[in-house]
């Protein structure tokens, strides 16, 4: 049951993804919400620019939704793909934070923080979680 529950998590923190993905399109700002504070502010590109760069947010999309499958099925490539979505994820939303909805961006972050905790532990503690 509880390989379920965590296969059910991973692939809906890797669909959450797309809210971040329409977000940095322009499509759906949900709230006061601007753009990144790197594109907009820093860099003072546009929306273009921001839009093309926001094409990454579909590596943690389609990370975790490969590796939710990959934890079901009991694939040994998940901890190393978990790892990397997770570490890009949270990247992107440091890039993206104040353009981002704050709830959302912050338990995005928390979720990213503790699968890289937890395959990291796995890792250097050796066999792989069954």
């Amino acid at each position: 049951m509880l390989r379920y529950l965590i296969t059910i998590a991973l692939f809906a923190h890797g669909i959450g993804h797309l809210l971040f993905l329409t977000n940095s399109w322009g499509i759906w700002k949900g709230g006061d919400e601007g753009s990144s504070w790197l594109f907009s502010g820093m860099l003072g590109t546009g929306q273009t620019v921001e839009g093309i760069f926001g094409l990454l947010w579909l590596i943690p999309l389609v990370g975790f939704v490969v590796v939710s499958w990959g934890y079901l099925t009991r694939q040994g490539w998940w901890l190393q793909l978990a790892l990397t979505s997770a570490a890009i994820s949270l990247a992107m939303i440091v890039l993206w934070w104040g353009g981002l909805i704050v709830g959302s961006a912050f338990f995005a972050l928390v979720f990213d923080l503790a699968i890289m905790a937890v395959v990291l532990w796995q890792l250097r503690s050796g066999p792989v979680i069954s």
